[in-house]
């Protein structure tokens, strides 16, 4: 057989299916339709069951004309004479009892229509199979002919067959938004949790397989939180948009990976993570495509006690608490992710009122990559150890009103790196940072880096080639300290570049010119960042025509550098200072 002969045979077998499946879903209530047409579904029925049979025949090929349009389906009225007088001929029966045939009767019952004779259990397994496998390519080739019944029907036959894929729309939940999905959605989670095989991911942590839960891209509101069960993981939710109704808690989140409600949860307090992942109580779950609505009552998604959870390409919405909030475990990727309390694209004008938070993570080895936050009063909170942040962009709330981009908590233990990120009119604000790397970042509009003291300690503080641009008038300092700072070691700032705010370094390098002078005063005050601290100075002295003189450093005090000759001279002094001092490196 020629390549394209193979290629018309396969599409042709394609069709066929996906025709077999439609007249399946159509003969299983094909009571409510004319008798004549009722009839015609009746023939192709039996053509459809002979080819499910192992008995080899040849390719079933249905003509254009032999498949009903949605116009000859009540060209007429119902004739209830003739229908009776066919059902004369057609005597019903009951098939065998079974779970499988139950449940489809009592579909179908639902809608006024009724199971037929030649329906036998063995037809409804072939059926329901054929029919599970292309109903994705039937509703797309033969949306036309579903009546709003039909549809419901099709979507309630997702649920008879255990399969991988679980369709909240298939237990009842209702994609348009009007009415409550909160039990729907939780039975389909409940059931996908149930697939297990024996199979385990950690020791007490089961392997799902991969399930997926889909939501088809329908608009959901739930008026309670939807928790997942724990102990699971292997898992893909994906697909469709989640909003809050206006009764849902305000102290929960829509979706909580938790074995324990979110309201429960100590958010506000930092956290050494090192101990917290022998408690791991989910798995590889993953969050996509799904947009969470939070309706300005509570949050979007909790996330405790979990290990590889990714949350990817996804949109938050209206959170009067957490976008995302993150406890305990570790590795929760978050990406390709925009989070806002209310819909603006900058310069709103209630951005002073912006409150709430984009992400909090309060767990360690985190990563946050190319995510967007366009309106909370904190974009980012970390209070973990060993977290990540890079290409994100944070116009959350201008720093002027109060607003902070990014704020690294546990004091003393950070351990935080910021690569490649667009602070918006915000600041990065970090508490006693220890070994905390700020490089290759955009800070636009005064946005700028502070360093706030609680028990004085810097350590391993690196901030380096990064641009700022601000406002002139106000000429801001790129770093800022806020508090006394007592203990300090191995802090880098340098290789930055300013427009308009005033460059801050650890490292600052002057020449002075002096005629017939003895002394020559380089005063670093204005550039360095830490006052009255120089750990390491060098310095070069030339002299005009060639006169030598005795010379040497006599004062360094107050980031000021003195250096004195024995007789007056005519020359330049070149100083280099340094404020980067190793531990227990004393400092006078």
């Amino acid at each position: 057989m020629d390549q394209n002969a193979a290629s018309t045979s396969k599409n042709t077998d394609e069709l066929k299916e996906i025709t077999d499946a439609a007249l399946i879903l159509l003969s299983l209530k094909h009571t409510k339709l004319d008798p004549e047409t009722a009839f015609q579904l009746e023939s192709m029925k039996r053509s459809t069951v002979a080819h499910h049979t192992p008995r080899p025949h040849p390719p079933i090929s249905i003509p254009d004309h032999q498949i009903p349009s949605r116009q000859n389906r009540f060209l007429r009225p119902p004739n209830h004479h003739q229908q009776n007088r066919q059902r004369e001929k057609k005597q019903e029966h009951h098939l065998p009892a079974s779970s499988m045939v139950e449940s489809l009767q009592d579909i179908v019952g639902q809608q006024g229509g009724s199971v037929k004779k030649d329906l036998t259990e063995r037809d409804l397994n072939s059926d329901l199979e054929c029919l599970y496998l292309n109903k994705e390519k039937t509703k797309s080739n033969f949306e036309s002919f579903f009546s709003k019944e039909e549809e419901l029907i099709y979507a309630k036959l997702g649920k008879i067959k255990e399969e991988r894929v679980f369709y909240p729309q298939g237990y009842g939940a209702d994609p348009s938004g009007i009415e409550d999905s909160s039990d729907a959605i939780l039975k389909a989670v409940s059931d996908a949790f149930q697939v297990q095989k024996g199979l385990r991911l950690l020791p007490n942590v089961n392997d799902l397989g991969g399930v997926v839960i889909d939501f088809q891209g329908g608009n959901y509101v739930i008026n309670q939180p939807i928790p997942f069960p724990p102990l699971s993981g292997n898992v893909v939710v994906r697909g469709g948009t989640i909003r809050a109704s206006n009764t849902f808690p305000g102290d929960r989140h829509l979706f909580e990976l938790s074995s324990k409600p979110s309201k429960h949860l100590h958010i506000n307090s930092t956290t050494n993570t090192q101990n917290q992942i022998s408690g791991i109580q989910y798995v590889d779950i993953t969050f996509r495509d799904i947009l969470f609505d939070s309706s300005f009552r509570g949050g979007g998604l909790t996330i405790v006690d979990s290990a590889r959870i990714r949350v990817t390409n996804c949109y938050f919405l209206h959170f009067s608490t957490q976008g995302i909030l993150v406890q305990g475990g570790h590795e929760t990727f978050i990406s390709d992710t925009f989070l806002g309390q209310h819909e603006t694209v900058g310069g709103d004008p209630g951005e002073r009122q912006f409150t709430g938070t984009a992400i909090d993570v309060g767990s360690n080895d985190n990563a946050i990559t190319n995510v967007v936050v366009f309106s909370a009063a904190v974009g980012i909170i970390l209070r973990g150890q060993a977290n990540m942040i890079t290409g994100a962009h944070l116009y959350n709330k201008a720093t002027d009103f109060g607003g902070v981009g990014i704020l690294v908590k546990l004091a003393g233990l950070s351990q935080t790196r910021i690569d490649n990120c667009y602070l918006d009119y915000n600041s990065i604000v970090m508490e006693d940072p220890v070994q905390v790397h700020v490089t290759n970042g955009f800070f636009l509009g005064d946005g700028n880096v502070v360093v706030k003291s609680v028990q004085g300690r810097i350590s391993g503080l690196n901030i380096v080639n990064n641009m700022f641009s601000g406002d002139p008038s106000k000429n801001k300092a790129i770093v800022e300290l806020q508090g006394e700072f007592n203990n300090i070691d191995q802090v880098v700032v340098e290789h930055n570049n300013v427009i308009g705010m005033k460059l801050k370094s650890t490292v600052g390098k002057l020449s002075i010119k002096g005629s017939n002078t003895t002394k020559w005063q380089a005063d670093f005050s204005k550039m360095l960042l830490f006052s009255d601290r120089i750990a390491h100075f060098q310095y070069s002295i030339y002299s005009k025509g060639g006169v030598l003189a005795v010379h040497g450093v006599t004062n360094v005090s107050n980031n000021v550098v003195t250096v004195e000759t024995d007789k007056p001279i005519d020359g330049v002094v070149s100083v280099l200072v340094y404020q980067y001092n190793v531990i227990g490196e004393e400092i006078n």
